[in-house]
This record gives structure tokens, C-alpha cells and sequence, in this order.
């Protein structure tokens, strides 16, 4: 089986969900090396609006089902704090305190291929064409961090 086809057996989603991302947050990986996050909403009862929030309400509040994209600055942006001049260019979206973080598929590859300390990724890849069914890859590189306790400081090479 090569990896084409071995991608072929992994089920989507192509993120992490909630739980997955509160764990990846628990074995230490830094929130602001997601590359989404899933972002908390409530029902205005006057309004029927439904607005994003910084500071969590007591009812009426959920979770977006699908995660939203963290964009990052282009080139050229700035904003001025206290007269200063910062440069914003290829800065992520900042993650509210409400906000879960959550991480696609290519961005916990990268994750693993900078944290792996071993010197060969060819673990991955054998258990990958293995023909073993995993629940999603999400879940699968998940358990592969857990087995090679990586050192998430590298991880700043990424964010």
C-alpha cells in the first residue's frame, strides 16, 4: 500500500475537534501554533443576532460545529499603539480567551516533523501504509506525540 492510498483509509475531519485540541493543549503544544480555532458564539435573545465574544455569557452560549481559518496579516499592514508604528505583516489573528484553538491536518504534520527527535519521519510512514484504520489522522498523529513525547519548544519555528 503506498501513502496515496493509505490517506485514502483515514476518515475526515481534516482538523481537530474540541477534545482533540484540549488534549494537544494538555500534552503542551502552544495555542498560538493552531492554525484555527473554533470560536464561541451566543444567541442575542432581543436581537436573534448571533455575535462572537471575548468573555463567556451564562446561557445561550456554543461553540461554532466547523472551525474558522486564523488568517495572518498580509504584507504592507500596520497599526500605531502610543504613537509607535507596528508592523503587523505576517502576524496570526490573536485567540480570545474564549476562542479553542484547533489544528488542520498539514499543520500537525509539521508539528511532528519539527518536533519528532528521532532522525527518520519512516515511523509515520510505515504505520500510515500499514493498512491499519485509524478513526482520523487527526487522532492518529495525536497518539504519535503522545508516543514520542515530543519537546514542543521548536514548535516556534512555525508560529
Amino acid at each position: 500500500m503506498n501513502l496515496l492510498q493509505a490517506l485514502d483509509l483515514i476518515k475526515d475531519p481534516n482538523y481537530t475537534t474540541i477534545e482533540q485540541s484540549k488534549h494537544l493543549i494538555d500534552l503542551g503544544l502552544p495555542k498560538e501554533s493552531a492554525d484555527m480555532y473554533y470560536k464561541l458564539q451566543y444567541k442575542d435573545v432581543c436581537a436573534g443576532a448571533y455575535t462572537g465574544l471575548d468573555e463567556c455569557p451564562k446561557e445561550g452560549t456554543y461553540y461554532l460545529d466547523e472551525p474558522l481559518l486564523r488568517h495572518t496579516n498580509p504584507s504592507g499592514t500596520y497599526t500605531i499603539e502610543n504613537g509607535e508604528r507596528i508592523d503587523l505583516s505576517g502576524v496570526k489573528d490573536k485567540l480570545k480567551k474564549t476562542d479553542i484553538p484547533c489544528w488542520t491536518v498539514g499543520q500537525l504534520i509539521k508539528i511532528y516533523l519539527i518536533c519528532n527527535p528521532y532522525e527518520s519521519d519512516d515511523d509515520l510512514i510505515f504505520i500510515l501504509t500499514s493498512g491499519v484504520e485509524v478513526p482520523d489522522l487527526c487522532h492518529f498523529i495525536i497518539t504519535h506525540l503522545e508516543y514520542i513525547k515530543p519537546n514542543f519548544d521548536k514548535v516556534n519555528e512555525i508560529i
